[in-house]
């Protein structure tokens, strides 16, 4: 009778978790984004290498235990203009994301990997003054990943969305004390998502607000403080909707490492999640290497 009755409340489990008891979420990763954002570099060809460690051992809206794992690998390839463009630095690049995710549940696991939804972001702005600088720009995620709703678990382990989805950029940096030693940062960014064509539903849109303090030790290295918050401001629609807005929060430091001379910057960061609501709860490590060419 027990077994009965722990089969019937698994599979019943299994249903809600089908029926899209979690939002389907944006494309933004939050706290990719770092200290010092907008700071002022040298015209020419960049490359940024992301590579992304998250794990959580809590999803919050979920009927049952779940533990998700997601690895992202994501050359981001860089532009900056020599000249300017309404007195602004003009910026753009595109990001290509390999990516693995495996979600294991005590009624079964999955996981995926494969090219994940390419950004493009063809418009970035940068303003520089004596003590701030700004930024403002657009970006849009293609769906360009394998993306299958046939069941709850491949779903929610596609290495794509099933979307197109656009962003919009606006932050800054306010660099301050003794030579501008310490710096400032606040960047947010607006996620517009459109319709999921497999299951007839349209991601809620997302706010996600990030930034931190941090000081300059040394000629070349810099450590501070880092945070994010995510809050999904508008509940998915269509068939089997979640009624709930997912949020999530983290905090944690960060650290970046400057060579002029091999035009190389290194940087790591590592969050603690936070506040979780039909989100996933746990924690990343960002490594980043950056060479200009």
């Amino acid at each position: 009778m027990k077994l009965r009755l722990a089969l019937v409340l698994g599979f019943s489990a299994l249903g809600t978790l089908q029926a899209q008891n979690l939002p389907i979420g944006g494309h933004f990763i939050p706290g990719t984004t770092g200290l010092n954002a907008t700071a002022e570099v040298p015209p020419g060809f960049y490359v940024r290498d992301f590579n992304l460690f998250y794990r959580a051992d809590r999803v919050a809206g979920l009927p049952l235990a779940a533990q998700a794992v997601f690895f992202g690998q994501a050359p981001r390839f860089i532009w900056v203009s020599p000249g300017k463009f309404a007195g602004a630095v003009w910026v753009a690049h595109v990001t290509v994301p390999l990516i693995y995710k495996e979600l294991k549940t005590p009624l079964g696991s999955k996981h995926q990997a494969g090219l994940g939804d390419i950004q493009i972001e063809p418009l970035l702005l940068l303003w520089h003054r004596a003590n701030v600088s700004l930024g403002a720009g657009y970006a849009l995620f293609v769906p360009s990943g394998q993306f299958t709703a046939a069941t709850a678990l491949r779903r929610l382990t596609s290495p794509g969305k099933g979307f197109w989805s656009h962003m919009f950029v606006l932050g800054g940096d306010w660099r301050c004390g003794d030579a501008k030693a310490w710096v400032i940062s606040l960047t947010g960014h607006f996620e517009i998502a459109g319709a999921q064509a497999q299951t007839r539903a349209t991601p809620g849109d997302n706010f996600t607000v990030e930034g931190g303090i941090s000081r300059r030790i040394r000629s070349g290295l810099d450590a501070g403080i880092m945070f994010y918050d995510q809050h999904q401001f508008t509940v998915d629609r269509g068939i089997h909707a979640a009624p709930e807005r997912a949020h999530v929060s983290g905090l944690g430091p960060e650290i970046r490492f400057v060579w002029p001379s091999r035009r190389t910057a290194l940087s790591f960061s590592f969050a603690t999640e936070f506040g979780a609501r039909a989100h996933t709860e746990g924690r990343f490590m960002l490594l980043s290497l950056t060479r200009r060419f």
